[in-house]
């Protein structure tokens, strides 16, 4: 569609990605967003964020320097296993609305008892999982270095 230009395309196809994708997201958004007001609430409160304060350090220097990274820790967390539920997640909604993905060929694979694709299927997921946990790992030791000692 961008290659080649054709922008009604492209925006058809935005236009039947709204549903799904809300239908998706909002499984998770509030859980998300509830843990990062509450992670940002409880970083506010700690004693270093007083002590920034009385040195007279900006409240944007405090925020994003100081407690925005010890507020991430949970909410990487959380996003990540959000991002490895989509897709499981996805076997529903793709259903649902007749996408052709993982999601349907699991349904229909499900559906006709077919093992080998739904071991696959499983191997997939279960490797998804294992890669989004490392990455939410490593973004430990990026936001926090006091992780890795």
């Amino acid at each position: 569609c961008v290659i080649t230009g054709d922008w009604a395309t492209l925006r058809d196809a935005a236009a039947h990605l709204v549903l799904p994708s809300i239908v998706l997201a909002a499984a998770t958004l509030g859980l998300v967003t509830r843990t990062a007001r509450a992670a940002m609430l409880d970083s506010l409160s700690q004693e270093y964020v007083r002590v920034a304060r009385a040195k007279g350090l900006k409240e944007r220097r405090i925020v994003v320097g100081h407690v925005l990274p010890n507020a991430l820790i949970p909410v990487v967390t959380l996003g990540g296993l959000a991002y490895a539920q989509l897709l499981t997640g996805a076997v529903l909604t793709e259903t649902i609305f007749s996408w052709p993905g993982l999601g349907r060929y699991t349904f229909r694979s499900a559906a006709a008892l077919d093992f080998p694709a739904i071991m696959g299927i499983t191997l997939v997921v279960a490797i998804t999982y294992l890669v989004i946990n490392l990455l939410i790992d490593i973004s430990y030791a990026i936001l926090d270095p006091r992780v890795v000692r």
